[in-house]
């Protein structure tokens, strides 16, 4: 992976949060001990976060109410989309311009928004099975 001056900005400002970065055979991994972890790679002229969650043991991607849930969360979401695949479900937010602290700032927040709504409905949908 190419470094470039806005992904190291971005990287340090991760840090400054809180998180604590790891470095996996060219995979940046910032994890928090509060927060989801957040996997940031260089992508199409920007940065890209990634996390993911980890469906139940009957999960299945192409399920029509998984795929209903996300397209309304999709519709909700202000900084990226949530996507099906295999044993997860994945959050990406894509973040492009030059680095400015606080155009992160209000792009990251809104990140973490969107991841928290998602958590708030998982959390809704265990207390609806208990």
């Amino acid at each position: 992976m190419s470094e470039n001056y806005d992904f190291n900005l971005i990287r340090g400002h991760l840090t400054a949060l809180g998180y604590t970065e790891n470095i996996d055979e060219g995979v940046y991994t910032f994890e928090h001990p509060e927060k989801v972890w957040i996997a940031l790679n260089q992508d199409n002229n920007g940065i890209m976060l990634t996390t993911a969650f980890q469906g139940a043991k009957d999960y299945n991607p192409e399920d029509s109410t998984l795929l209903s849930i996300l397209n309304m969360l999709n519709q909700e979401t202000h900084a990226g989309s949530f996507v099906a695949l295999d044993e997860y479900t994945v959050y990406k937010g894509w973040y492009f311009g030059q680095y400015s602290q606080q155009y992160f700032q209000n792009f990251f927040e809104l990140w973490e928004e969107d991841v928290d709504l998602f958590l708030s409905g998982m959390e809704e949908d265990e207390s609806d099975a208990e």
